[in-house]
C-alpha cells in the first residue's frame, strides 16, 4: 500500500473536537491515546488522511510527515496523507 513502508499500517480515522472544547489539548491527547493503542497492537506505522489545515498542522507537530497531497477525484477538495512510524514509549 505504501512504497518503502515495512510492517502493518494503522489508519487513524477522522478526529473532531467540538468548537467549544478546542484549544485545550484534547486533539493531542486523543491522538496520543490512539498512537499508544497502535503501538500496543504492534502496528509499525500510522497513516491519517485529512483536508483540514489545522489538523494537518497538529499532526505534523506530532511527528507525522506529509506523504502525499492532492485533490480528491470525486469532489476536488485538497487532501493530504500523513504518515509516521509508531514509537513505543
Amino acid at each position: 500500500m505504501f512504497a518503502g513502508v515495512d510492517g502493518a499500517v494503522a489508519m487513524l480515522s477522522r478526529l473532531v473536537v467540538h468548537p467549544s472544547m478546542r484549544n485545550q489539548g484534547l486533539s493531542r491527547a486523543l491522538d496520543r491515546a490512539r498512537m499508544d493503542a497502535a503501538a500496543d497492537r504492534e502496528y509499525k506505522n500510522l497513516c491519517v488522511v485529512s483536508s483540514d489545515e489545522r489538523r494537518i498542522s497538529t499532526l505534523r507537530k506530532a511527528g507525522f510527515e506529509v506523504l502525499r497531497s492532492g485533490a480528491r477525484a470525486d469532489h476536488g477538495i485538497p487532501v493530504s496523507a500523513l504518515f509516521r512510524e509508531v514509537k513505543v514509549a
